[in-house]
């Protein structure tokens, strides 16, 4: 028979012969679903609509009747009809391509054949589509042979179990597809408009093929993108670990964010600027923490020039770093249930200034805070055999609890040497500038014994003396106004010492220029207990002061007096 030859001899892709799909004797058919293509039949103008009959094993087609072969997702290149026995010679019509003798030829989605005449009918024994080529998908091994494809080609990706592929972040797409970040040990990429047959999420293991296309994105990161009716993850692997180990960022220097986009990294005390920090990428509430001239460590994925903060093992992926030896730059705002890191080690023997841009409830060790200024004898040194006491502030430190307030400036002495960096966690970074903490000496003395260093009326002494906070390094340049505590516990005056540098989250002390002064870290029966740890050190005038023996200042140089005994900035001298 004619239509056992055309059988025979067909190649198409896709065959639906009705006698196989069991339908009754005239049932009435209205639609055929096949692997990828669908026959839906119309009655159209005839009042009877196609029927199947066991006699003949075949569908007729009334005159005026129609029918429409549609594919799901492929290109219809060609579309042949078996027809029964006893077939009629009705016209066969069709929308588009052309026809003719049971076969249709064309490039279509969807065909409609219709069924010329009023009377009469076609009977229909089975129906086969030929589909366009599909161009044979290259197939590349890993992330980094993938991105070494051209733009815009679809390939077959194949990730090698031992290529060890993670996921390492996951964030919600369009239309319930997922952007999935992805790297092997080869490369780094962002798999985007994914509709997994399981839920992707960080840490999982990927292995095996997937389908898709190399694109870039607008942020410059290599993705692996979806396309419609060709990607799925049927043959990928996506499973939860069970002995490897818990993937991390990769520790990078800033400089090296082009090597690695769509990575997930760990940059180290990185000055935030305006255009680095994209702390909205992924809908994480930390604008705040990424403000101008903070520096931070921060876990991200790469982009191109910039970094998407991501969380870090449910860790905030910021941390604000306190570096001693760089200027800390105040947030707009308080910013709550932060991490900060302090670069500054302290030392269990010695006191040091300390001020904090965050609370503290309870330093391990000697928390003194400054409370109060009064005068006195502050030290007393011999000048040619003569006991010489010099009067200023005495600086009254009293013992907190342990806690410390942001900004404020502290003398501390931990239990134990810290480390040279501390991590302090869900702390408050304040807004507020480092302080100044003055008290003042408003009374007034006579003159004082021989020497009569102090003017009556107008001492030196009575003045301000202030424990000064910073918060970047600070250069004192030589003076006798003010003093820093040095490694050995003594207070050194910069016109003694020359310039000296102060760290940030240090401080130092100022006084009334030529008055003494000395720390009072606790008394007990009226006498200064915290001398052998802070001692002090006599100002020397920058000027040159002379005193005749009866205590009488002298305004003429020491050339033009005449002959005699004097006392020349605190020494004894004798003019020939």
């Amino acid at each position: 028979m004619l239509s056992l030859a055309i059988t025979s001899t067909w190649a198409a892709d896709e065959t639906i012969t009705f006698s196989e799909k069991g339908f009754s004797n005239e049932e009435e058919i209205t639609n055929i679903s096949g692997t990828s293509f669908t026959i839906t039949f119309n009655k159209g103008t005839n009042s009877n609509p196609p029927r199947y009959y066991t006699s003949g094993t075949a569908i007729r087609a009334y005159g005026g009747n129609y029918f429409t072969v549609a594919s799901t997702s492929k290109t219809i290149t060609k579309i042949e009809i078996t027809f029964g026995s006893g077939d009629g010679t009705n016209a066969i019509t069709t929308d588009v391509g052309s026809y003719s003798n049971g076969t249709w030829t064309g490039s279509a989605k969807s065909v409609k054949f219709t069924i010329g005449g009023t009377s009469g009918n076609r009977r229909l024994s089975a129906i086969a589509v030929t589909y366009e080529a599909t161009p044979s998908t290259p197939t590349v091994t890993g992330i980094a042979a993938f991105k070494r494809v051209e733009a815009g080609t679809t390939v077959q990706l194949y990730l090698p179990d031992d290529y060890k592929a993670r996921v390492t972040h996951v964030e919600a797409g369009n239309c319930g597809t997922v952007d999935a970040y992805v790297r092997d040990n080869t490369g780094a990429m962002r798999m985007t408009g994914i509709s997994p047959n399981r839920a992707m999420a960080y840490n999982q293991h990927l292995a095996g093929w997937i389908t898709g296309k190399y694109t870039v994105g607008n942020d410059g990161i290599p993705q692996f993108q979806s396309i419609d009716g060709l990607t799925n993850t049927d043959q990928l692997v996506i499973a939860d670990p069970v002995t490897e180990e818990t993937t991390r960022p990769t520790e990078i220097d800033y400089s090296e964010l082009d090597n690695n986009l769509a990575n997930w990294v760990k940059v180290n005390e990185m000055e935030v600027t305006g255009s680095n920090v994209n702390a909205n990428k992924f809908n994480l509430s930390y604008t705040d923490q990424a403000y101008e001239g903070a520096i931070v460590d921060i876990s991200a994925i790469a982009a191109n020039g910039t970094l998407y903060p991501v969380d870090d093992l449910n860790h905030s992926p910021i941390t604000h770093v306190i570096d001693s030896e760089k200027m800390f730059t105040t947030p707009n705002a308080d910013i709550a249930n932060t991490d900060v890191r302090l670069k500054r080690q302290l030392r269990s023997s010695q006191w040091q200034v300390l001020t904090l841009p965050f609370d503290i409830d309870e330093f391990d060790g000697d928390v003194m805070q400054y409370t109060g200024v009064e005068q006195g004898d502050v030290t007393t040194y011999d000048a040619q055999g003569t006991p010489i006491t010099i009067t200023g502030g005495v600086m009254k430190f009293t013992p907190t609890d342990g806690s410390m307030q942001a900004g404020v400036p502290y003398l501390v002495r931990p239990n134990s040497s810290t480390a040279a960096s501390t991590t302090f966690n869900g702390v408050t970074l304040s807004k507020n500038a480092a302080s100044t903490v003055t008290k003042s000496i408003t009374t007034t003395q006579g003159a004082m014994g021989l020497m009569g260093l102090m003017a009556t009326g107008s001492p030196s002494w009575a003045s301000d003396y202030s424990l000064v906070g910073t918060y970047e390094p600070t250069t004192l340049a030589a003076s006798n106004s003010t003093a820093v505590i040095t490694s050995d516990n003594q207070l050194s005056w910069t016109s003694l010492s020359g310039d000296r540098d102060v760290a940030a989250t240090g401080g130092y002390i100022t006084m009334p220029s030529g008055a003494g002064t000395m720390l009072d870290l606790g008394t007990s029966g009226g006498t200064i207990t915290a001398i052998s740890t802070v001692t002090t050190h006599p100002i020397q005038p920058t000027e040159t002061i002379i005193y005749n023996l009866m205590g009488q200042r002298l305004t003429r140089p020491l050339s033009e007096l005449p002959p005699g005994i004097y006392i020349v900035n605190g020494k004894k001298i004798v003019k020939q």
